[in-house]
């Protein structure tokens, strides 16, 4: 055994000590600073519930830019557990947050991290909770809904959907392993897809949030002064803040709209030319066969991936088929259509570390992963598949590299879909070449451009009334321009550690929320995209409240209705984050 080998092993056995003598009353700080690991946790109070499996564990943070910690993660077994452990945390003057949430939001978990993770000394106030292990149970109710409790992963949903001749009519984000029920309903996760020129109009696309039809979640209760189970249905008005809580009360179980399982064809496109898949709408050049607007027409779910240094543009689109068509491939597994092939993983993984090194090669790397990928999907006959929508609308994994990421959704009517396009490319086009003149690539990382449906009230009745759409949700329809209709979502990919990616969004975000205040387009950031914010560091530094203000203004009244419901439940603050407070005091 070398010595190197021997250090690692020996520091892991004392590391498995630590945690596992999770009743210790000695403080083992120096030996955690050595393992380079932040001692941010003392003993609980010793009326921590016993039936309530409890351990310390050592949590990354998401971000990467504060050390390791050490904090009390809790595993309750029931809802009922969860309500033992809310009780106790309100007596204990503790805080209690989904660990799920801290690797979805960095606009929740960054703040916590940094700020309210030991806001008693050296001891942590806030106890992680994990729903994953046990709030697992899923049972059909009828062919219209499915009950599921929210430590249920969405993959593991989707399955057993599919397993009974069902699925949602969105996937949110295709291919995310990671996220639970739970967690795609407090963040809002989105889907792809509007209704195409075939389809009827009242299709639920937009948020998982909106399929909801009935939840039970921990309320306090005035009449026994307990925090309790309390059940909200759907048309019951106080139900619509929960649906996208943010982590601002816990969710034990809901009840979700499905329909019957349907057949998709995904076909991928490598061939269109980015000037014209972006193209002003109103140029005499203008093709509108192959502009972005005009796929969304034909085919509704439309996702197309942009390589800043590279003149076409991947393009995937899904197509409802209910039997297989000529030259498509029939497929029963997941993934074949993605970027996360072990190729492309070992590739990209080659291509961060050639960039830390060589940044004024990444046009080259930025074409090298373009062409690679190209290959792959022609070899395979994967840019053609055909088969449920359980196996052809997931595209990618989380076992790529892990990369900083930046959100938006511009809200606009089906006629100013390709505006919005245009007017983002040529922004993010201008700053892209004007970095490169400063020997600067921050855009190595491909643009995603997705289009989605917002919460239509439309799509998603009880008893022939259309219900209201969540209050907080990333899609939730604006009340002055009742002509949005529909979400154009980018997304963007930094490389972790290059600096001149948060430079970038410094200069592209108060464009953007000047350009998209609600003539054709209105700006939110999206609740699910863990990333650096400007106003933390850039643009907006010294101006968070004006920053706040600009996201409070894109929901209206809606967000402070939502805001005092989830206090009425929650009034003493056990689910409260920095991010609500922070929120309360712009």
């Amino acid at each position: 055994m070398s010595f190197y080998t021997f250090r690692l092993s020996y520091h892991a056995w004392i590391l498995y000590l630590l945690i596992s003598q999770g009743e210790s009353t000695e403080e083992p700080r120096g030996i955690l600073q050595m393992l380079g690991i932040s001692y941010a946790s003392c003993r609980l109070p010793s009326d921590f519930p016993s039936t309530i499996h409890l351990k310390r564990e050592v949590i990354k943070d998401p971000d990467r830019k504060l050390p390791d910690k050490l904090l009390w993660k809790a595993f309750p077994k029931s809802s009922s557990q969860i309500v033992l452990l809310t009780n106790w945390a309100m007596n204990s003057d503790f805080n209690l947050l989904s660990v799920e949430l801290l690797s979805a939001m960095s606009s929740m978990s960054s703040r916590f991290w940094g700020e309210k993770l030991t806001r008693d000394g050296n001891c942590t106030r806030t106890l992680l909770v994990d729903a994953t292990k046990h709030l697992t149970k899923m049972q059909m109710v009828n062919a219209n809904l499915v009950t599921v409790e929210t430590g249920v992963m969405m993959l593991d949903l989707l399955a057993f959907l599919e397993k009974n001749g069902h699925g949602l009519p969105i996937a949110p984000i295709p291919g995310q392993k990671v996220l639970t029920v739970g967690e795609a309903i407090a963040i809002g996760a989105y889907g792809i897809g509007v209704n195409n020129h075939k389809e009827k109009a009242s299709n639920p696309f937009g948020t998982v949030s909106n399929l909801v039809m009935s939840f039970k979640t921990v309320a306090w209760d005035r009449t026994l002064e307990v925090y309790s189970l309390k059940k909200f249905d759907r048309p019951d008005p106080r139900s619509l803040a929960f649906l996208t809580n943010l982590g601002r009360s816990f969710l034990t179980q809901v009840t979700l709209l499905v329909q019957p399982r349907y057949h998709l064809r995904c076909q991928t496109f490598s061939e269109f030319p980015s000037e014209n898949l972006y193209a002003n709408p109103n140029s005499s050049f203008y093709m509108i066969e192959e502009s972005f607007a005009y796929l969304v027409e034909q085919f509704g779910k439309v996702e197309v991936t942009y390589f800043p240094y590279v003149d076409r543009s991947w393009v995937k689109v899904w197509s409802k088929e209910t039997k297989r068509p000529m030259g498509s491939l029939k497929v029963n597994t997941k993934y074949l259509s993605g970027a996360s092939s072990p190729i492309i993983n070992m590739a990209s993984a080659v291509v961060s570390k050639l960039v830390y090194m060589f940044p004024s090669f990444s046009p080259l790397f930025s074409r090298f992963m373009f062409d690679i990928e190209v290959v792959r999907m022609r070899l395979s006959g994967a840019n053609d598949i055909w088969g449920t929508s359980h196996d052809t609308f997931f595209t990618f994994t989380n076992d790529t590299e892990s990369y900083k990421s930046k959100g938006y959704v511009v809200l606009t009517t089906r006629a100013d879909i390709q505006q919005v396009v245009y007017d983002f490319y040529e922004q993010f086009s201008l700053l892209r070449d004007q970095f490169k003149q400063k020997r600067k690539y921050p855009t190595t990382r491909p643009l995603k451009i997705r289009i989605s449906s917002l919460d239509s009230p439309s799509s998603v009745k009880e008893n022939g009334s259309p219900l209201v759409p969540p209050a907080l949700s990333v899609l939730s329809p604006v009340k002055n321009h009742p002509e949005f209709e529909v979400g154009v979502v980018f997304e963007m990919e930094f490389l972790p550690g290059d600096e001149s990616g948060v430079e970038f969004v410094e200069e592209l975000e108060p464009w953007m929320y000047a350009t998209f205040q609600g003539d054709y387009g209105l700006l939110r950031p999206l609740w699910s995209i863990r990333t650096e914010w400007a106003h933390e560091s850039g643009s907006f530094k010294g101006h968070e409240g004006t920053f706040k203000q600009l996201i409070k203004h894109s929901y209206g009244p809606a967000w402070n209705t939502a805001i005092r419901v989830l206090d009425f439940y929650d009034p003493h603050g056990v689910f409260n984050s920095p991010f609500f407070e922070s929120f309360s005091k712009a």
